[in-house]
């Protein structure tokens, strides 16, 4: 009890802090209406009466106070403060009932003392005037005022200032305008030839209100003011530099236009003049047959070196296509094993294995790639393959694009030509970025500011990037056959034509010997899908040369059994022009094959799957390892201004737009 007692005290002092700073918190002030009546005078003195209705929070509230800077008038008297028609005495008493003026080199304030305040309504009223607050033009005097200003730490719901012109004026001829945080706003009225009427609200803390009148030159007295020489020196600066950035901006949007159109007309003719093929009559519609190079001669190109020769690039599809034209000339044999070769799964494995009695290889590529993929050894396994055959590919590559050339179709190496204007693109690419950031930096010093980092300045930059990146792209398409590489070419994409339709110009049922002998071309091409997809439907039977899992133990062809050769191939070398084929592979490398071992193509026989899932893994494996070396595309198988009033068609004679204005300054409670 004694404790409680004790306690009791504090208690009570603890309840009333509470109690206290609940109170404090809901202390706030909101003025209902500021309202004011002006009267602009011949010798451009400007008088004010204020007036404030209150509404005060919770509290008490002593005093408050109105500050006025001197950034656009020459001086300003503060004749008094009243509260509901009673005039409030100077002193610096700061008793109720009581003003004072501070004066600093900045502006005035005035703070007046009234009654405590607590929850309840007074009004106000504060006059002042004002001199040489005018701007002065030769087509018209302007009053321009922030007359809510923005530093205040709390809102006001309305506002209306009425203002007295120094003479009766022709309506029309009365220019006003109001404006908020520096933009347009409406609420301005010609009442008549020597009323402006204007209304505004509500204004949340930190928003500021000016208002605007201008009417005609010849009745006010006042001098231009060095404020105002000051501020219209200011606001034509702002101007010029406007004027300077639109022009600029224009200027570089139109550079970049022209360097777009330019870039493209030039990229036009850099292909016509440098990487445009020499035209040829075509051959025929098609050819059933590879065509003989040179014409009527027993040579015929490699799959690999007309892949090459077509698309214009070396690349895995041409080594895939070099595999399965070796099997079907029985130099190797494909044998699946026996966990493998059920789906397109790179952990599938398959056996490659050279035959003892094959013919010998005619060409330099093929050396290199049989020295690259067996290592001296009579077998490897596609897992072997994997850890380190695809690094040896660019020797391979490079060796196809010389066989071309020895045989005449290119003069340059296709390879070599697209290097050496991408490596030509990449450099000037790789300047322009500094370029443009230096050149932002200096329109922005010495044009506007507003360039630094704008879509204005780096327009012309970024058009040259995409020119540049569009010379890259368009270098694959560079490099130039010789006429008889041109003429090669035609002959062999009227062959492929073939291969892409076989079924509208022959039989395919009575053309399965075709299937085998021409799937290294069809692969090579690009054209595997639609080529398994004809003879899949006529029930051709699988190559003989591969050995799937279920099938090792029944009877098959030996090794010395394999089909052998069916065509000669003699190059003479050249180049190629992209044939224009879809891809029928995906674009992170797998073929395309497996959807045809799973759909039309298991019609063939029960190792169809496990074979075209073979060719899956081999292409997937070369892709993985060595990316750079996949066919190019998107697929393995691809181939000053004047501000206008808010109630007139008028403009103003000077002083640019919002914000200009004089007055503002601060107030606040206490």
């Amino acid at each position: 009890m004694k404790a409680i007692r004790f306690l009791f005290p504090f208690l009570c002092l603890l309840f009333a802090l509470t109690l206290h700073g609940a109170h404090a918190q809901t202390k706030a002030v909101e003025v209902e209406r500021r309202d004011a009546d002006m009267t602009i005078n011949a010798d451009g003195t400007v008088n004010v009466v204020e007036t404030w209705v209150v509404n005060f929070q919770g509290g008490p509230f002593r005093y408050a106070f109105r500050s006025i800077p001197f950034n656009r008038i020459s001086g300003l008297e503060f004749q008094g403060v009243s509260e509901n028609g009673t005039p409030y005495a100077r002193a610096d008493t700061e008793q109720p009932n009581t003003y004072r003026v501070e004066f600093d080199q900045d502006g005035r304030a005035i703070y007046w003392y009234f009654e405590p305040a607590t929850n309840e309504t007074r009004t106000f009223q504060l006059r002042y005037t004002l001199h040489d607050a005018l701007r002065i033009y030769d087509d018209g005097d302007q009053f321009w005022w922030k007359f809510i200003e923005d530093e205040r730490g709390y809102p006001i719901q309305a506002a209306r200032v009425t203002v007295h012109l120094p003479a009766e004026f022709p309506p029309d001829e009365i220019v006003a305008a109001t404006y908020k945080n520096g933009r347009a706003a409406d609420g301005a009225r010609v009442v008549n030839g020597r009323v402006v009427e204007f209304n505004g609200g509500p204004f949340a803390d930190g928003v500021e209100w000016e208002i605007r009148v201008q009417f005609p030159r010849g009745v006010v007295t006042q001098a231009v003011q060095p404020w105002q020489k000051i501020d219209d020196a200011q606001v034509a600066k702002q101007e010029l530099a406007a004027q300077r950035l639109e022009r600029f901006s224009l200027y570089a949007w139109l550079a970049a236009f022209i360097i777009l159109l330019g870039g493209a007309l030039g990229l036009l003719v850099l292909w016509y003049a440098r990487g445009r093929d020499v035209a040829v009559a075509l051959p025929a519609e098609f050819l059933n047959a590879p065509p003989r190079t040179p014409p009527g001669t027993g040579s015929v190109l490699t799959p690999a070196l007309a892949g090459a020769l077509i698309d214009e690039e070396a690349n895995v599809r041409d080594v895939l296509a070099t595999l399965i034209d070796w099997a079907q000339r029985g130099v190797i044999r494909i044998r699946a094993l026996p966990q493998g070769a059920k789906t397109a799964d790179p952990n599938d494995d398959y056996v490659f294995e050279k035959i003892g009695d094959a013919p010998p290889l005619e060409f330099e590529y093929e050396r290199q790639l049989m020295q690259a993929l067996f290592k001296g050894e009579t077998s490897r396994s596609m897992r072997s393959l994997r850890q380190g055959f695809t690094a040896s590919l660019d020797r391979t590559f490079d060796s196809l694009y010389a066989e071309l050339r020895k045989g005449g179709y290119w003069d340059i190496s296709p390879e070599r030509v697209r290097g050496q204007y991408r490596r030509f693109a990449w450099l000037l690419l790789v300047l322009v970025c500094p370029a443009a950031f230096l050149f932002q930096i200096l329109a922005a010093q010495f044009v506007n500011k507003e360039l630094f980092f704008s879509w204005a300045a780096l327009a012309p930059w970024v058009a040259l990037g995409v020119i540049l990146l569009a010379l890259m792209y368009l270098a694959r398409y560079l490099p130039r056959k010789t006429r008889q590489g041109a003429e090669a070419t035609a002959r062999w994409n009227a062959f492929r034509r073939y291969l892409t339709s076989v079924e509208k110009y022959t039989d395919v049922a009575a053309a399965q010997d075709q299937f085998e002998k021409y799937l290294p071309y069809a692969v090579a091409f690009g054209l595997d899908k639609t080529w398994v997809e004809s003879f899949a439907a006529v029930d051709t039977p699988a190559p003989t040369w591969y050995i799937a899992p279920a099938a090792r133990n029944s009877a098959r062809p030996s090794a010395s059994g394999a089909r052998p050769a069916t065509t000669s191939h003699s190059v003479s070398s050249g180049g190629a022009t992209g044939s224009g084929a879809s891809a029928s592979m995906s674009s992170g490398g797998a073929a395309s094959l497996d959807g045809a071992a799973r759909g039309a193509f298991t019609s063939l026989n029960s190792v169809s799957a496990s074979f075209f899932s073979m060719l899956n893994t081999t292409a997937s494996t070369f892709v993985q390892s060595v990316p750079s070396s996949a066919p190019s595309g998107s697929s393995f198988r691809s181939g000053g201004s004047s501000w206008h009033s808010s109630s007139s068609g008028s403009s103003f004679s000077g002083g640019g737009g919002g914000g200009g204005g004089g007055g503002g300054g601060s107030s606040g409670f206490g």
